[in-house]
């Protein structure tokens, strides 16, 4: 019987969850008609995000960064892209506003102002 290969030590759960957030978010758009996928479409036209299927730009940083450093951990800059798409899955799913924020807060090790200010609808996101 052949020995399986080893494959030495694996990424944590939050690494794989925020791998998976990525491509799920980047296959959304890819998928789209028009290539692209509203993250909050609840919210008005100015402060709505999309993810664009063509635009893998944010993909490939994050790759990088885990290629370089082991971790999707040390990427500043995704981290509230990420919550805010965790922010959809709990609001999609009924919880309202004030107490997705406190999950978030929970989740994440900070407080709920913090949490609040990284899921901030704006329009620059």
């Amino acid at each position: 019987m052949a020995k399986s290969a080893k494959t030495g030590r694996r990424a944590s759960k939050e690494d794989r969850a925020r791998a998976a957030g990525l491509v799920t978010s980047y296959f959304r758009g890819l998928s789209s008609l028009d290539g692209r996928h509203c993250i909050n479409p609840e919210d008005g036209p100015e402060f709505q995000v999309f993810d664009y299927g063509t635009d893998v730009e944010t993909l490939l940083v994050a790759l990088q960064s885990f290629a370089e450093h082991g971790t999707f951990a040390l990427m500043s800059d995704i981290e509230p892209f990420l919550m805010r798409l965790e922010m959809n899955e709990l609001r999609s799913a009924g919880t309202t506003y004030e107490d997705a924020v406190a999950k978030l807060a929970v989740k994440h090790n900070m407080s709920d102002s913090t949490a609040g200010l990284r899921v901030k609808r704006n329009v620059k996101t």
